[in-house]
């Protein structure tokens, strides 16, 4: 995902990288949208409110492991 803006526009392009060798035939997608700043904020709202309960996890998983790494 790349995003390219300036002061008249923000871009939104979704691509694959560089075909690995298991992937040398696929072909290279890309599709570009422009967006309005309402609805880039809209997406990153969305982004974040899926983003945040996997972080959570992620933390108290983290937490669960160091406390059955310390010494007693």
């Amino acid at each position: 995902m790349h995003i390219y803006s300036d002061a008249n526009q923000i871009v939104l392009q979704l691509r694959h990288l560089a075909p690995t060798d298991e992937r040398l035939l696929e072909t290279s997608f890309k599709a570009a949208v422009a967006l309005t700043a309402i609805e880039a904020m809209a997406i990153a709202s969305e982004l974040l409110n899926a983003a945040v309960p996997q972080l959570i996890t992620q933390k108290a998983n983290a937490e669960a492991k160091a406390e059955t790494d310390e010494p007693k």
